[in-house]
């Protein structure tokens, strides 16, 4: 297995990627629930959207695990910007989802509420743990996944947060939960996604992680992920 960071000619296998394996994701889905009626502009939303994050170094990191044979990707993360002392971007998802439309399959209530929910929860939650590293999406081929490499993708950011001595963060559904805690990273509290006028039938809970043993240097936690 090779971890690299991922540059402009990895856009369309990371898409087909993502593609792939994030359809049965709960925010994917609650996202773009019409994507399937839409399956070719979907198809060129998303790779319209890699190409920006690879366009954009100043803001996002793209990692991927990759088959040393092939070359092809199987697992891939979406990073902030790896520029120590730096806080992850308060308007990238805003960046991503106000691209995206009805055409593509996006429902816009259902971005509104997600987008709304990120705000209230960054100034809830993330604030008193200062420059962090925020990983926005990881995803592995579904039939790559148990295999390790999306814990090689993690550990290779865990490294880099110890590297600048900052924390770690991200948002995940309940069945990531799980995985980030095998990781290391602790439950800080939850997001209800609600849209307007959905109130008690369709919502989306995501739980908010935070791993600090880089910023913190906790060493039995790093030696696990062979860190130090």
């Amino acid at each position: 297995m090779e971890v690299r960071t991922a540059t402009f000619s990895d856009s369309q296998p990371i898409s087909n990627l993502l593609l792939t394996a994030l359809s049965s994701e709960p925010q994917w889905q609650y996202l773009f629930p019409d994507r399937h009626a839409h399956t070719s502009a979907h198809a060129s939303r998303i790779n319209s959207v890699v190409a920006h994050c690879l366009n954009s170094p100043t803001d996002w990191t793209i990692t991927i695990a990759e088959d040393p044979k092939t070359k092809t990707p199987l697992s891939v993360a979406v990073w902030s910007t790896c520029t120590p002392g730096a806080e992850p971007s308060p308007t990238a998802y805003t960046d991503i989802l106000s691209s995206c439309g009805p055409e593509d399959g996006t429902k816009p209530s259902h971005a509104a509420a997600y987008l709304a929910a990120i705000s209230r929860g960054r100034e809830k939650y993330f604030t008193g743990f200062g420059p962090r590293l925020h990983l926005y999406l990881i995803a592995t081929h579904p039939r790559q996944q148990g295999r390790g490499y999306a814990q090689a993708l993690v550990a290779w950011g865990l490294k880099k947060a110890a590297e600048q001595k900052v924390a770690a963060s991200t948002l995940v559904s309940a069945k990531g939960y799980v995985f980030f805690s095998g990781l290391g990273f602790k439950d800080v509290g939850l997001m209800q996604v609600v849209g307007e006028g959905e109130e008690g039938r369709e919502e989306l809970v995501v739980k908010v992680m935070v791993n600090t043993s880089g910023r913190d240097r906790r060493p039995s936690v790093l030696r696990f992920l062979g860190l130090e």
